[in-house]
């Protein structure tokens, strides 16, 4: 009956590795996207931004509408749900939101969507960037006030503001930016149940700001304390545009999920993402600096983070090992063998 049993525990254990290969390396978990509920773990009562309003009195009228409508109505279920935002104040619907429209392909066979903004947008764009050329920041914020919607304006004073050290400000802008251009994702760019959708980064200058925004509100949250809703977000954004990774998610991927502890979604995300978004182990991100050290720290972490062991003790690992690694790094990096030779030729001297 023992023998039964671990056999049967066995299979159960490599069904479970076929099942978790199989899932997306980018598969993003949505409780962790809940940034102020981890900030509340470590301090009581805080939130990421200044405001604070009471739900009902903070809901504008269209939101009003929508919560009403999706009581009464049995197809509520096709009604979008915000899930890059988390705050109990309304944020402002853009009225002159972008169309999320398809453009094409890759080769990949990946849907790419860009965002194409309205008639009245494309003027005030202009107008916006007449403004941005002259350099003048008060000409900003006067823009930015007539046109409270408008992103690229927002991202600015965003900007301004975290150079004056107004990190709350900083936040709440942030959060509008992105909750608008959330709002103007069609059903069908739905990256939180799809994994062949895409954002394009050159079709316009209108996605840009999406991406710059996401990568500065990544970086906030970091800094906060907020790690693992951090890693989140930053699946998000290589998500978005994989193959060109225009705000370099990839290179920050590892820094994250370090700081959040998930150092086992770390080692095995580099091969992973060559399968799945090239169809070949030859594109295994390993051989990326940060990834190559990043995920020999990850191995290291992963084994003393249950033992309560020195520095000096390294949890078993050998000289020899020390070594070997020494030795490979030097191999896949050939100018940090020259240095290398270098120092044992000076050592020698």
């Amino acid at each position: 009956e023992d023998d039964e049993f671990d056999k049967a525990l066995a299979e159960f254990k490599e069904e479970s590795k076929e099942i978790e290969t199989k899932r997306p390396c980018l598969e993003i978990n949505e409780k962790a996207l809940d940034y102020n509920k981890e900030l509340a773990k470590y301090f009581k009562g805080s939130k990421l931004t200044t405001k604070d309003y009471n739900v009902k009195e903070g809901r504008n009228n269209r939101e009003r509408g929508m919560i009403k409508h999706m009581k009464n109505d049995r197809n509520a279920r096709n009604f979008k749900t915000y899930r890059l935002v988390y705050a109990d104040t309304a944020h402002m619907f853009n009225p002159e939101r972008f169309s999320c429209e398809m453009i094409g392909h890759t080769t990949q066979k990946m849907k790419v969507y860009a965002l194409e903004p309205t008639k009245r947008y494309k003027e005030l764009q202009e107008a916006f960037d007449n403004l941005r050329n002259t350099g003048d920041p008060d000409h900003l914020a006067e823009f930015a006030r007539a046109n409270p919607f408008h992103v690229d304006a927002m991202f600015s004073i965003a900007e301004l503001l975290r150079l004056q050290g107004d990190y709350k400000q900083v936040n709440q802008l942030l959060e509008n930016i992105i909750f608008m251009y959330e709002d103007s994702f069609g059903y069908e760019v739905n990256i939180f149940e799809h994994d062949d959708v895409m954002i394009s980064y050159d079709a316009n200058e209108y996605s840009r700001t999406l991406f710059a925004a996401l990568n500065r509100f990544m970086d906030v949250l970091g800094k906060k304390g907020c790690y693992k809703s951090a890693f989140e977000y930053n699946k998000v954004l290589i998500k978005l545009n994989p193959y060109h990774d225009p705000a370099g998610g990839l290179l920050s991927y590892d820094y994250n999920a370090i700081s959040s502890q998930s150092y086992d979604t770390l080692l095995d995300f580099p091969h992973r993402f060559g399968k799945q978004y090239y169809k070949s182990d030859e594109f295994s991100l390993i051989h990326m600096p940060n990834f190559s050290y990043s995920c020999a720290l990850a191995k290291f972490l992963k084994l003393v983070q249950n033992e309560d062991l020195g520095i000096s003790q390294y949890a078993g690992v050998t000289e020899e090992d020390f070594k070997q690694a020494g030795f490979d790094d030097a191999l896949m990096k050939p100018l940090n063998f020259v240095r290398l030779v270098e120092v044992v030729a000076h050592l020698s001297e």
